[in-house]
């Protein structure tokens, strides 16, 4: 694993272990009945939302950094990436050669082509893997939590439901296995991305040999 990423996945995971942890001696406390109590349990959510999207934007950008680093050709790329390369290409006037379009780095590539924002659960992350010829079919269990997430952060964010509406919904318990859900997809996700970065799948095997790229 990337230690960059490791270590915030370690962060970000610990933050809100951290707050179920808390909840969870103010639940002892008979502090539930406090209307506020509801509402922590709300936020949750956003926290893990964020621990997606965190998460998935430093694999992409790991991916996009060892593209620049190891690719000097184009037409090496397999047709899946070249394909999403050039989706940034069709949101400018004034095209990037071949050569710029490998040494883009991924916040700038994200900033004009809107692959996920505010939008990423389980389904939309398979559907990802699969364009960008990492994964075919990704599925894990209790997967389906994702969209759950990615729910509750829209309608919170967007003023839809109250937190204390959200919160009150969910047990100690039920949060605390959104947390280890999210984990532990995350850290599978992470081995994915890891396999197909070392063993090099990006690479296109025909053209490996391929020395045509405009510069």
């Amino acid at each position: 694993m990337n230690n960059e990423i490791k270590k915030s996945l370690q962060n970000r995971n610990s933050e809100i272990v951290e707050l179920i942890q808390h909840l969870e001696k103010q639940e002892k406390n008979t502090y539930s009945s406090n209307p506020s109590f509801a509402t922590e349990k709300a936020a949750v959510f956003l926290l893990l939302y964020n621990e997606i999207e965190g998460i998935v934007f430093l694999l992409f950008e790991f991916l996009f950094d060892n593209i620049s680093i190891n690719v000097n050709c184009f037409s090496k790329l397999k047709n899946n990436l070249q394909n999403q390369y050039r989706k940034y290409n069709d949101k400018l006037k004034i095209k990037k050669t071949e050569y710029e379009l490998l040494h883009l780095d991924f916040e700038t590539y994200i900033r004009d082509v809107h692959i996920f924002s505010g939008n990423l659960d389980a389904r939309l992350i398979r559907c990802l893997l699969k364009d960008w010829g990492i994964m075919e079919n990704f599925h894990f269990a209790n997967e389906e939590k994702l969209k759950d997430i990615k729910d509750y952060r829209n309608s919170l964010a967007h003023g839809e439901r109250a937190f204390k509406e959200v919160g009150r919904n969910y047990s100690i318990q039920d949060i605390n296995c959104f947390c280890v859900c999210v984990y532990e997809y995350l850290l599978k996700l992470e081995i994915i991305f890891s396999n197909f970065i070392e063993k090099r799948e990006y690479l296109n095997e025909k053209n490996l040999f391929c020395n045509c790229c405009t510069f």
